[in-house]
């Protein structure tokens, strides 16, 4: 269990801020807004393309992040991958270290820097949930058995004006 589950389980106060990963590899930025906030922030979430604009996979930077001591919840949008994807970026990141998740859609790239990109959204956010949460049972979506089991603490954003419920 991460330290971020920990906390949240517990019923502990959490305070979490997010960070965009740059387009492109220098991280020094992010680094210091990082550092400068470390002490008075539990996690950081690190935005996955956010508004379709490609960037640095967050995947990567959390790694990094960890590595420096920080921790991250790390976002997975349906937009780009489609289920083989998505569960092999999950099971990547757990065996790099990284243990929190946060699901979401994401923006079409239509209103992105890539408007010619094509959309995948193969899975919506409770079905990549569903997804995810199989894998830390040991079998992939499909029910085939793992080798190895991940620990993941998994989260996902809702629209609190959708007329339906997530089924998760």
């Amino acid at each position: 269990m991460t330290p971020l589950a920990e906390k949240i389980r517990s019923g502990t106060f959490v305070v979490t801020s997010e960070l965009t990963p740059p387009k492109g590899i220098d991280l020094a930025e992010l680094y210091a807004k990082a550092d400068l906030l470390k002490d008075v922030v539990d996690a950081f979430n690190l935005t996955e393309s956010p508004r379709a604009r490609m960037a640095i996979d967050p995947r990567s930077v959390g790694r990094l992040l960890l590595e420096r001591g920080i921790e991250t919840i790390v976002q997975v949008t349906a937009r780009d991958r489609n289920r083989i994807a998505i569960q092999a970026d999950l099971l990547g990141a757990a065996a790099l270290g990284l243990g929190n998740f946060v699901f979401m859609a994401g923006d079409a790239p239509r209103h992105g820097d890539h408007p010619d990109a094509k959309p995948v959204f193969d899975l919506t956010t409770s079905e990549m949930l569903r997804a995810a949460r199989s894998l830390t049972l040991g079998r992939d979506l499909a029910g085939n058995e793992l080798e190895g089991t991940p620990k993941l603490f998994l989260g996902a954003t809702v629209n609190p004006a959708a007329a339906k419920r997530p089924m998760l």
